[in-house]
């Protein structure tokens, strides 16, 4: 058996470190993750934590730990040992903290501290922001331009929009020369996008030509679209046709796509592309073939695409077959999979024969369905049965489900029996399921049962590791006035981390007017990090800025420092 810790010895690569390093038990790890997840540290760990650490990445690891938690101060204190340990990361956070607390000027000094050596193009990128939204378009030029450069055109999508603005498209091109010309494919794909955007199509079609042949499989593509719209089909299909002889279906399809524009055949590669399952190839294709008045090879298509058996596939071309009038081949292309006994197909046609008005046909596919375990038909069968007035037909169809064993229809029978009068019957029934441990049944019971008692008790056996259960029961707990039994219900799983329970059991506080135990669960809920808890700084000016403390206290105003011997 191991003992609570075992010994990591550091690898070749590692970087020195004047501690070692050990990891904890397995054990130890599921009781802190999962059962002491609420636990909050002391304030002592993140002072032991500031004085004796002194590796920048675990200092950050801390930092960022105690940030998430809105412990602001303490996660500045952090990231300023970091950033004297040479942290780069570490002035990210500090320039974060600085905008929290309105101080702009000192964010972009961290900003421009992270940014002095850095290869990371998201910390140029910031700080180009930075700068536009001061309105400085020098600096911001300035860094944009080193963006480009570190990124190499990578994320040039998401830059068009401020380079089209600033007028610096043409700008970029050169900014990205020195990439291109050694040939590096998201350079030269960048290059022939931004040409694109000025409107010179001839050199981009170029730079497009470049980088497909430097192996961007992207930019072939850019390319094929590009030659298409410029009506060169035949170079265009040239491009499709390497993609497709190495099995990409969607190549496939506009490889046809361009064979059906200059009056060439296209069925050998679309018959091709069927098996590669490619989802587009319908949404491409029919459209076309009907504009052109080829409705009949349109369905010939769709029914091939539909010969696999695969349920999606099946649905697409019925979908299709509808679009274009073509009714009962719609019907017919669900046959195989309904005479394989698929239940879901049986639902489908029978809505199919429904919308066609064979009623009788329709019900017998849902009866089908139903028999072979899919809820939805039966559902829909019996809401058929009680619309005609036949509501002992419906109770038959839920009672035969129950008798096959299927527990998903005890509630539903219950249901339609109480609404028919027949309450003994319904809770004898729901009462014999519940006892089995059909937690539906339990709730049923807790619902609808007149001894208060004997429905409490349900309701709580309904709500034991139950989202659902406890929904119910925190209700009638509401409904009966008892407002901090019904939050009680959330606490098991806001200790499990369920950052939605703790919303309900905040909710279920604030509708009773208890302010000051929402106002604890929140810095509760910010202290043990649950998702999304952080929002409520923003009710306060203060917290919103300075953060809290360790126990959930507000902090005092504190300020950031600046970077250590700092000099612009």
């Amino acid at each position: 058996m191991p003992g609570p810790v075992t010994y990591v010895p550091p690898r070749p690569d590692d970087r020195p470190t004047s501690y070692r390093q050990y990891r904890l038990a397995d054990q130890l790890i599921e009781l802190a993750t999962v059962e002491r997840r609420t636990d909050v540290p002391p304030p002592a760990m993140w002072q032991a934590a500031q004085d004796h650490i002194d590796d920048p990445a675990l200092l950050m690891a801390m930092a960022r730990s105690a940030f998430d938690r809105a412990y602001y101060r303490i996660a500045a204190s952090l990231a300023l040992k970091a950033a004297e340990g040479g942290s780069e990361e570490a002035g990210r956070i500090l320039a974060n903290l600085a905008q929290i607390q309105g101080q702009n000027e000192l964010a972009m000094v961290w900003r421009l501290w992270c940014a002095r050596n850095t290869t990371d193009s998201d910390v140029t990128w910031r700080l180009a922001q930075a700068y536009e939204e001061k309105g400085d378009t020098t600096a911001a030029r300035h860094w944009w331009r080193r963006t480009i450069e570190l990124d190499r055109g990578r994320a040039i999508s998401d830059l068009l929009p401020t380079l089209r603005a600033n007028g610096w498209l043409l700008d970029a091109v050169e900014w990205l020369r020195s990439a291109a010309d050694t040939g590096h494919s998201s350079a030269l794909a960048a290059v022939a996008r931004l040409l694109d955007e000025a409107g010179q199509a001839a050199e981009a079609l170029i730079w497009y030509e470049r980088a497909a042949a430097a192996g961007d499989e992207y930019d072939a593509s850019n390319l094929a679209h590009q030659l298409a719209e410029l009506g060169r089909h035949e170079e265009a299909a040239a491009v499709w046709q390497q993609r497709a002889e190495l099995g990409n279906g969607l190549a496939m399809v506009y490889l046809a796509k361009c064979q059906l524009a200059m009056g060439a055949d296209p069925y050998v590669w679309l018959e091709k592309a069927i098996p590669t399952g490619s989802k587009g190839y319908l949404k491409i294709i029919v459209p076309l073939l009907t504009e052109a008045g080829r409705v009949d090879d349109a369905v010939r298509l769709i029914l091939l695409h539909a010969e696999g058996g695969d349920f999606r596939a099946v649905a697409r071309a019925s979908n299709w077959l509808i679009r274009l009038g073509r009714s009962e081949d719609a019907r017919q292309v669900w046959l195989p999979l309904v005479e394989s006994g698929d239940p879901t197909a049986m639902l489908y046609l029978g809505r199919l024969l429904e919308a066609a008005g064979e009623q009788d046909a329709a019900e017998r596919m849902y009866h089908a369905a139903a028999v072979a375990g899919d809820i939805s038909a039966l559902r829909q069968l019996a809401d058929l049965h009680l619309a005609r007035g036949e509501p002992d037909a419906a109770i038959t169809l839920w009672q035969s489900a129950v008798d096959a064993d299927r527990t998903w229809a005890v509630v539903p029978l219950a249901e339609l029996l109480t609404a028919n009068c027949r309450r003994p019957e319904a809770e004898a029934l729901a009462r014999e399921s519940a006892e089995r441990g059909n937690r539906s049944a339990m709730q049923f019971l807790g619902e609808n049962l007149f001894d208060p008692v004997e429905a409490e008790g349900w309701l709580r056996a309904a709500a034991r590791d139950s989202v659902e259960g406890a929904r119910a029961l925190a209700n009638w707990f509401e409904n009966a006035g008892r407002t901090n039994e019904a939050a009680e219900v959330w606490q098991p799983f806001v200790r499990r981390g369920d950052h939605r329970s703790l919303r309900r059991m905040i909710d279920v506080l604030r509708r009773a007017g208890d302010l000051d135990s929402v106002d604890r669960l929140h810095r509760t809920a910010i202290e043990t990090g649950h998702l999304g808890a952080k929002s409520f700084l923003d009710t306060d000016e203060a917290l919103a800025c300075y953060g809290i403390e360790p126990g959930g206290a507000s902090a005092a105003p504190w300020s950031i420092q600046p970077p250590p011997g700092w000099c612009p």
